[in-house]
């Protein structure tokens, strides 16, 4: 069974695998609706976790620019749907709550990512994670493991799957 974690956004990623413990595949997310149509067809998912998002991305943006990010996000979930993969959303609090991550506060963004990411790149230290990887990864593996996450060999339907 194939799931993939996907980051949305222009800057996010996904990552998907069969549940083999330490074996995961992941990319950018695709530019463009097409893209990510393709992309799905070569992944086959049999379920997604997708981060939910809302309309406020931490930081002041120009309407333009939200517009942009929710058209991208909707094509996201419209993706899905038309290939009838079953996604559940997770609020970004839900996947690092699941994964022990704790939170950010007192931490600039960038130290944030990059705790994000060495905590990925520890769970997957064979695969070639990037800033723009590291959550999808960590989604990813919330969905597959839950609050399992050292612990290969045990399955946990915490999060619905």
């Amino acid at each position: 069974m194939i799931t993939v974690g996907i980051d949305p956004g222009k800057k996010g990623g996904m990552a998907w695998g069969d549940g083999t413990p330490g074996r995961i595949s992941c990319a950018k997310t695709p530019e463009t609706v097409e893209e990510m149509a393709s992309l799905l067809r070569i992944i086959k998912p049999d379920k997604a976790a997708l981060e939910k998002v809302g309309g406020f991305i931490g930081h002041a943006q120009p309407g333009s620019a939200m517009f942009e990010f929710g058209r991208s996000y909707g094509e996201l979930r419209g993706a899905l749907a038309a290939f009838g993969i079953p996604c559940t959303l997770l609020t970004p609090q839900a996947w690092q709550k699941t994964m022990k991550l704790g939170n950010s506060k007192g931490m600039s963004k960038t130290s944030w990512k990059n705790e994000l990411k060495d905590k990925a790149m520890k769970l997957y230290p064979g695969v070639k994670i990037t800033l723009a990887t590291s959550d999808a990864v960590l989604i990813y593996h919330a969905a597959v493991f839950g609050s399992q996450p050292h612990n290969y060999t045990t399955h946990s339907d915490e999060l619905g799957f």
